[in-house]
């Protein structure tokens, strides 16, 4: 998730002090957007690369590789959890990202 600072915790004062509070619309403040200035990037940029990730670790081949190491080491029964909540995350990340 992207770092985000709330309001009230000593980030969020540290950010708000140096002028790096970017976006005061709560609903972005949910672990998914970039709220504040990054000082070695944009927040586009940092946003840009949290997609990437999330592609990355939640497209099928990642989803099935990650399946196929929990029963070869003999976890078995945790792989339909696995699958489902892999799924679920997946589905929401597409969801947003059509938004």
């Amino acid at each position: 998730s992207i770092l985000t600072p709330l309001p009230g915790t000593k980030l969020y004062e540290k950010l708000e002090k140096e002028d790096r509070i970017i976006d005061r619309n709560w609903s972005n403040y949910d672990l998914a957007h970039a709220v504040f200035k990054p000082k070695l990037m944009t927040p586009q940029e940092l946003k840009q690369g949290f997609d990437r990730a999330y592609q990355r670790i939640y497209r099928l081949s990642s989803i099935f590789k990650r399946l196929t190491s929990l029963s070869r080491g003999r976890r078995w029964k945790y792989s339909l959890p696995t699958l489902i909540l892999n799924l679920s995350y997946r589905r929401i990340f597409n969801g947003k990202e059509k938004k």
